[in-house]
């Protein structure tokens, strides 16, 4: 009977001993996850004033090419075509340089430039202000070396066309891709209607 009784006992303290294992074995897994994810928090957190800065940037510069040359944003502009595809070519250098090395990322917001450039040069609804001003950036969105960030623009425009809309709120959707340790677009969903005065994510333009 008594070794019976240590039998049971020792298989016991085998029994405890393994739970403990296990338990410790948790623990220490749930620890090393905790660590890392606060590491990867402040590593995403220090990521941001660059991703801020990229996207500001971007934003600016799209926008102000929504209008043709300071001095043709006139009711009847006088651009000739070789001015008007010089200015083409430099706004595709300006636009393609966020982009990570991709044509087909950029090309949808070049060509709805370039149509607006178009139009506009004909006289139709040419842009004499356009400009973006940041709000707030509402969210980061961080999946492995991507980010998806929205921003809250307050968006102004003045054409020479009458009944003119009024001045609202955009969101404006970019994801950006670290390449060789820069931040570069993907892509850009740039919002040029001025109806979201709630703030609210409505039809885009680019």
């Amino acid at each position: 009977m008594e070794h019976t009784a240590d039998a049971k006992r020792s298989n016991f303290m085998r029994t405890v001993g393994r739970i403990n294992r296990g338990v410790v074995l948790t623990a220490a897994i749930f620890l090393v996850l905790v660590i890392y994810l606060i590491a990867l928090g402040l590593m995403r957190n220090a990521e941001k004033p660059a991703i801020s800065a990229i996207a500001e940037e971007y934003i600016h510069t799209e926008t102000e090419y929504t209008m043709l040359p300071e001095d043709q944003r006139m009711i009847t502009p006088r651009i000739s075509q070789r001015n008007l595809a010089q200015y083409g070519n430099d706004m595709i250098r300006d636009i393609s340089s966020y982009f990570i090395s991709k044509k087909a990322n950029y090309e949808f917001n070049v060509n709805f430039l370039r149509e607006s450039h178009l139009e506009q040069a004909k006289g139709i609804n040419v842009i004499t202000e356009s400009e973006k001003e940041i709000l707030r950036f509402n969210s980061f969105v961080f999946d492995k070396d991507t980010v998806t960030v929205d921003v809250l623009t307050k968006y102004t425009r003045t054409t020479t066309t009458q009944n003119e809309p009024p001045i609202g709120n955009t969101v404006d959707r970019l994801m950006l891709q670290k390449v060789d340790g820069k931040w570069k677009l993907i892509y850009a969903n740039i919002s040029y209607k001025t109806n979201n005065i709630d703030g609210e994510e409505g039809e885009v333009s680019a």
